[in-house]
C-alpha cells in the first residue's frame, strides 16, 4: 500500500496530525529551555570572585600579632647506612646523648678498603709521574729554545760574515795595505783584550787561594785543598809564574812591526793562565764542604771555574790563530783574491747552512712544544682520574664509620655486631628533644612587621626567637610561614601539641587619627586619581555590588598603604580580585 492511498483514510490522517503537533511542541520547548541556559550562563560569567576585609579605624593601631601555632621537634632522623658491610663496633645505646658527628657504629668491609689502598697509590704515582714529565718535558723546550737562539746568532754571524767577505772582495787591492795595517792594529786591540782575561783569571784564582793579599772566598780557606794540599801550593806557584808573565806582557811596547812576535809570548803566557785554572779545579775537586761551607757552594765555584777555562781556552786558541795569520800575511797577500772568493762562497754556503739550521730549529721547537702539551695533558688527565677515583675510594673508605648528623637523643637503635647491612638500612634513630619550633602562619601584611632574631612569647610567659621567615606565601592561604625556635631544654613544652603564640610588632604611625591603612595591593593607582572598590548591596537581599570608591594615600608601611580619605569603619574592602572589576558588578565573596 502506497502512502497516498494511505492517507486518504480519516483514522490515519487524524493519527499523523497528533504525531505531528507533539513534535513541534517538543522542538519549541527544547530551543526555549536551551535560551534560558544559555542566559542563566552569561549571567554566571559575570559574576565576579572576589576577597574582602572590613574596615576598622583602630585594627592598625594594635602593638602585638596573637595567633596559634604548632609545636614541632627542631629535627628527628634515621641514621643509615650508605655501603654494604659487616657490623664490627656498635658505639651507643638508646637513651645516650650524642653530638653531631658521633661515631655511632663501624663497618668493616675488605673489598672498600683494598681498593682505598689501591687508589692512593694510584694516585701517588700518578702525582709523581706529571712531575717527571714537566720536568724532562720542560728541559726538553728549553735546549729547544736554546738551540732556536743559537741558530739567530749563527744567522747573524753567517750574514755578518758574509757581507764582509764581499767587501773584502770588492776592495782587495786598493785596501790591501791599509787591511794589513787594521789586521796588526785588531791583533793588538785583541792583545789587550786577552790582557783584561789574563788580569781577570789571576784575580778570580787568587780570591780561591790567597796567594798574595788578604782577600779570600769567605768559608773556604778551612776546607780549601783539605783531600790534598799540595794541590794548593802548585796553584799558587803556578799563580806567581803565570802573573810574572803576565807583568812581562803588560811593560810590552805594541807596534805593528812587534804584534806578531808579541802575540805569540801571549799565546804562550795564556797557555800558562788555562794551565793554572786547571791547578784550581783540581783544588775545587780536591776541597770538601763543612756547615759554613756547603756543598752549593763548592759546586758554584766549580761551575764558574769551569766557564772560565773556557774563556780562557777560546783566548788562547784567538791568540794563537792571529800569531798564525800575522806570520803567514804576505803568503796570505799573494793569495788573496782566489782566498777572498773562496770565502765570499764559503760565507754564502754558510748562511745557507745557517737558515736552514734555523728552520730546523724552530721545527724541533714547535715539537717539542707539542710534545710537552700532549704528554703534560695526558699525565694530568690520568692524575686527575686517579685523584677522582682516590676521592671516591675515600668517600667510600669513610662511609664506613657511621656519624650522628645532629646531635640530640637515641630513640631507636636497629643492628647488632656481627650483622650484615646494606645501603639505606637504618642502624639508629635521634630526636633533638631540647629545641622545638613552633611554626604559624601570618597574613603577608603583618610579615614586614616581625623579623628573624625577633622575641616572642609562647604560651603563658615561655620566650621563643624567630628562626625563619619563608620568602614567599602559600597560593592557598596567602599565609607565610615563619617558624619560632625555643629552648625546650626544661621539657615545657610537648611535641605535637598547639599553643597561643604573641608577637609584639611595630606601631603604625598614622598621620591622622582618621586614616587607616590598607593592603597595597587593593590600591589601584590611575591619572585620574587613585581609587578602590568597596562591597555595596544590589536589588536583592543575597546580590552585592562592586562599587568604585576614591581615595586619598598616604605613606606606604610595607605591604601596606595609609587611606587619609574615602573609607569608613565599616566598609567592606575588596582587597583581591580589585584589579579587573568594572563599577556596578556583582560579585561573589569568597572566604
Amino acid at each position: 500500500m502506497n502512502i497516498k492511498k494511505l492517507m486518504q483514510k480519516p483514522i490515519i490522517k487524524i493519527i499523523v496530525t497528533v504525531f505531528l503537533l507533539a513534535g513541534l511542541i517538543a522542538a519549541g520547548y527544547s530551543v526555549i529551555n536551551n535560551n534560558i541556559a544559555s542566559e542563566a550562563e552569561g549571567v554566571e560569567k559575570l559574576i565576579k570572585e572576589v576577597k574582602t576585609a572590613k574596615i576598622d579605624l583602630l585594627s592598625d593601631t594594635t602593638s602585638f600579632i596573637e595567633t596559634v601555632g604548632t609545636v614541632k621537634a627542631e629535627a628527628q632522623i634515621d641514621v643509615t647506612a650508605t655501603t654494604r658491610g659487616t657490623i664490627r663496633g656498635i658505639y651507643f645505646n638508646v637513651g645516650d646523648e650524642v653530638n653531631i658527628n658521633k661515631l655511632l657504629a663501624s663497618l668493616y668491609d675488605s673489598s672498600t678498603l683494598t681498593n682505598r689502598n689501591n687508589a692512593q697509590t694510584n694516585f701517588v704515582n700518578m702525582q709523581s709521574n706529571l712531575l717527571a714529565t714537566e720536568r724532562i718535558t720542560n728541559e726538553t723546550v728549553h735546549q729547544a729554545e736554546i738551540g732556536v737562539q743559537a741558530a739567530e746568532e749563527s744567522i747573524k754571524a753567517a750574514e755578518i760574515g758574509l757581507k764582509t767577505s764581499k767587501d773584502n772582495l770588492a776592495s782587495a787591492r786598493a785596501l790591501r795595505d791599509k787591511s794589513n795595517i787594521n789586521l796588526k792594529n785588531n791583533a793588538i786591540i785583541s792583545f789587550n783584550g786577552y790582557l783584561n782575561t789574563i788580569f781577570s783569571t789571576l784575580d778570580q784564582v787568587n780570591y780561591i787561594i790567597k796567594a798574595e793579599g788578604n782577600i779570600q772566598l769567605p768559608n773556604i780557606e778551612p776546607v780549601l785543598g783539605v783531600k790534598n794540599s799540595s794541590s794548593v801550593n802548585t796553584a799558587k806557584t803556578n799563580y806567581f809564574i803565570t802573573r810574572e808573565a803576565y807583568t812581562r806582557l803588560t811593560e810590552l811596547e805594541l807596534t805593528a812591526s812587534n804584534i806578531a812576535v808579541n802575540m805569540k809570548k801571549m799565546s804562550e803566557t795564556l797557555s800558562l793562565t788555562q794551565n793554572l785554572v786547571d791547578n784550581i779545579i783540581i783544588v775545587l775537586d780536591n776541597t770538601i764542604t763543612d756547615a759554613n761551607f756547603n756543598s752549593a757552594s763548592l759546586s758554584a765555584q766549580k761551575t764558574a771555574f769551569s766557564a772560565l777555562r773556557a774563556t780562557v781556552v777560546n783566548s788562547e786558541t784567538g791568540a794563537l790563530s792571529t800569531y798564525q795569520v800575522l806570520e803567514n800575511l804576505a803568503l796570505v797577500e799573494n793569495q788573496e783574491t782566489t782566498a777572498l772568493q773562496n770565502a765570499v762562497n764559503a760565507a754564502e754556503n754558510q748562511l745557507q747552512k745557517t737558515q736552514t739550521g734555523y728552520d730546523n730549529a724552530l721545527i724541533v721547537l714547535e715539537n717539542a712544544k707539542q710534545t710537552k702539551n700532549q704528554q703534560v695533558l695526558a699525565s694530568q688527565s690520568s692524575l686527575d682520574n686517579a685523584e677522582g677515583q682516590f676521592n671516591l675510594a675515600q668517600v667510600q673508605a669513610g662511609d664506613l664509620n657511621i656519624k650522628t648528623p645532629i646531635s640530640g637523643k637515641i630513640t631507636g637503635k636497629y643492628i647488632e655486631v656481627g650483622a650484615e647491612v646494606n645501603p639505606g638500612q637504618k642502624i639508629a634513630q635521634v630526636s633533638q628533644t631540647d629545641n622545638l619550633k613552633i611554626e604559624i602562619n601570618l597574613p603577608s601584611e603583618e610579615i614586614y612587621r616581625i623579623s628573624k632574631g625577633e622575641e616572642v612569647v609562647i604560651g603563658e610567659n615561655l620566650k621563643g626567637t624567630i628562626s625563619s621567615i619563608d620568602p614567599a606565601a602559600d597560593p592557598i592561604t596567602r599565609k607565610v610561614k615563619v617558624e619560632i625556635l625555643y629552648d625546650n631544654k626544661n621539657n615545657d613544652l610537648i611535641q605535637g601539641t598547639f599553643i597561643d603564640v604573641v608577637i609584639p610588632i611595630k606601631k603604625l604611625e598614622k598621620t591622622h587619627s582618621e586614616s587607616v591603612f590598607i593592603p597595597l595591593r587593593a590600591v589601584i593607582i590611575a591619572p585620574e586619581g587613585n581609587y578602590v572598590f568597596t562591597v555595596m548591596a544590589g536589588d536583592g537581599a543575597e546580590t552585592k555590588l562592586a562599587k568604585k570608591t576614591t581615595v586619598i594615600t598616604g605613606k606606604t608601611e610595607g605591604a601596606l598603604i595609609e587611606i587619609l580619605d574615602g573609607l569608613n569603619t565599616g566598609d567592606e574592602l575588596i582587597v583581591e580580585g580589585g584589579k579587573n572589576l568594572e563599577d556596578g558588578e556583582t560579585l561573589k565573596i569568597i572566604e
